[in-house]
């Protein structure tokens, strides 16, 4: 897997380039101190795992990437748990809080690449589910599912193009690539856009987040469980 680092504190951007020449996983691709001024380079390579500081000089590297709107797999490191939260609203596979150590960066570097894994054989596979609907039994493509309502004993599957409504509950639907979110959601992770404190995006709709779903959520979103 390809990484650039982005980090402007050399000692932590030497440690960093050190883990990953050991890492049999890993190439690193760019070492970088200045975000901004090598977008360009680094939109070439859209599916390199960026491995991010969140601070860089005087600049916050999450309002870079709200600018620029960049698609890769991002790992952020940081001295602050206070950013956890905002992490999340971007394209993260997780995050490590400075200093950071060999084993941790290891336990993280192969979580990362079990989940890019399973999302590419994911795409390219066809997994789907018969759902019943109006006397009827309607094959839906599992990727086609932006999300699951529960509306008393039925379920009603959004997807791009309709709502589907079958005699279901959420406990009969059974697949890692959905989020329970709260009592009455299950969210496709492929289409999560943003995460606010008590809702999530997905697509052009906001669900929103249960108390006691929060935790779980977040912790399958970054890749924690």
């Amino acid at each position: 897997m390809d990484c650039i680092i982005i980090e402007d504190y050399l000692q932590t951007r030497i440690l960093l380039e050190s883990y990953i020449k050991n890492h049999k996983e890993l190439e690193l691709s760019m070492s970088l101190s200045n975000f901004r001024a090598h977008i360009s380079e680094i939109k070439k390579q859209p599916e390199a795992l960026l491995i991010l500081d969140i601070e860089l000089g005087g600049e916050q590297a999450l309002d870079i990437l709200k600018e620029t709107k960049l698609s890769n797999p991002i790992l952020f490191v940081t001295g602050h748990q206070k950013y956890a939260y905002d992490a999340l609203q971007q394209n993260i596979y997780g995050y490590l809080l400075k200093p950071i150590e060999k084993v941790e960066f290891d336990q993280k570097i192969n979580k990362i690449s079990q989940k890019i894994d399973a999302e590419k054989s994911f795409k390219k596979e066809d997994h789907y589910l018969f759902i019943r609907s109006q006397f009827r039994l309607i094959k839906l493509k599992i990727n086609s599912i932006i999300y699951i309502e529960s509306d008393r004993d039925y379920l009603i599957f959004h997807t791009e193009k309709e709502s589907i409504k079958s005699l279901m509950r959420l406990s009969d639907i059974i697949h890692p690539t959905f989020v329970r979110t709260h009592k009455s959601y299950l969210v496709n992770q492929s289409y999560v856009q943003l995460i606010y404190k008590n809702s999530i995006q997905v697509g052009s709709h906001e669900i929103p987040i249960g108390r006691a779903f929060k935790k779980t959520a977040y912790q399958k979103l970054l890749n924690e469980n």
